[in-house]
């Protein structure tokens, strides 16, 4: 791998925040899908839009160079609680 250029490069204690940072802003997004999921009037629907979408999702991933599992195993870890919430009320309302 080719070393990054140093105008590039951020101090240690800047790139730990802003990976701190982005795990709070995925957290809140998590949760807000979440929240959309379990209020969702037609959610049969939407878990059929979600089976659809999951394996497309996943498979973008395979064009990320620095791609690890960490990376999958987040992207799964969403989708389930996603299809959790969806599932955990049920029926859909009539």
């Amino acid at each position: 791998m080719p070393e990054t250029p140093e105008q590039f490069r951020m101090p240690p204690g800047h790139l730990d925040h802003a990976v701190k940072m982005l795990m709070g802003e995925v957290h809140a997004l998590n949760l807000f899908a979440q929240a959309l999921a379990r209020s969702h009037p037609q959610r049969r629907i939407l878990l059929a839009e979600l089976d659809q979408a999951e394996p497309r999702g996943l498979a973008s991933l395979e064009y990320i160079p620095t791609r690890d599992e960490a990376l999958i195993e987040g992207y799964q870890f969403v989708m389930a609680a996603v299809r959790k919430a969806l599932l955990s009320q049920g029926e859909d309302p009539e």
